[in-house]
């Protein structure tokens, strides 16, 4: 049985779009669990999970048969809250990176790795990346899908 790791292939890289103000990648771990029904976007554009969006995801691609996934919703943010008023990870978001409309990828990035704080909370900590993700932690969907919504 053949396998890959997408995200391990040479070829794999982030592309920045500044028209966009965001960041795309050759492969997505979010979009292919989207895909094979593993849970739907909130605005932080994380996927919500039966586990929340806490979490990191991984992929790998198997050449083989598998049976079809039950996908338990029928659009992209489903498990989100949004259109119910929640803003939880908007207040959340240190960088104001976050609307209702809109994410900032590159208020993000600047907080999270570019920004002189980033590198000085890297030095601190000894590490080569640091991450936030206090938008994901302390919502109604970071450990599962919001109460109002769970299947």
């Amino acid at each position: 049985m053949n396998t890959a790791a997408p995200f391990l292939f040479p070829d794999f890289r982030i592309i920045r779009d500044p028209a966009r103000r965001n960041f795309t990648s050759t492969w997505s771990e979010r979009h292919v669990s989207y895909a094979c029904g593993l849970g739907t976007f909130g605005l932080t554009d994380a996927l919500i999970t039966k586990g929340g969006m806490a979490h990191r995801l991984g992929s790998v691609v198997v050449n083989a048969r598998l049976p079809e996934a039950a996908r338990p919703y029928s659009g992209h943010l489903d498990y989100c809250l949004s259109s119910r008023g929640c803003t939880a990870c908007v207040r959340r978001c240190p960088a104001g990176a976050l609307s209702r409309a809109v994410h900032d990828k590159d208020l993000c990035h600047e907080m999270v790795q570019a920004g002189k704080d980033a590198a000085a909370r890297r030095e601190r900590l000894g590490l080569a990346k640091t991450g936030y993700g206090l938008c994901q932690v302390g919502v109604p969907c970071e450990d599962r899908i919001p109460i109002s919504l769970s299947p």
